[in-house]
């Protein structure tokens, strides 16, 4: 009897550990997407500022000094040259 507790005790604290691993793994996960997205929108905005002649370290620099001068974050700056982008282009209907 006494060994049917003990493999229970184990089987629940495998289960324990396997779903704390599985939380874990899944809060990796979202973090690598944001960073993800993060480095799509800023390679966006990137090419946005180069189709207005920046070459690409140009472009990036800019984002960064805008970042820097307003204590904005760069992902923030990179969203708001999107949606000036979008604007400017679509504008709002």
């Amino acid at each position: 009897m006494e060994s049917h507790t003990n493999r229970n005790s184990i089987n629940s604290a495998n289960e324990r550990a396997e779903n704390a691993g599985s939380k874990e793994m899944a809060k990796r996960i979202r973090h690598l997407e944001r960073m993800l997205e993060t480095r799509i929108d800023i390679d966006h905005a990137k090419a946005i500022l180069m189709q207005k002649g920046l070459c690409e370290n140009e472009a990036y620099g800019s984002l960064r000094h805008v970042s820097m001068m307003t204590r904005t974050p760069l992902p923030e700056i990179a969203k708001a040259v999107i949606l000036a982008d979008l604007v400017e282009h679509d504008g709002l209907r």
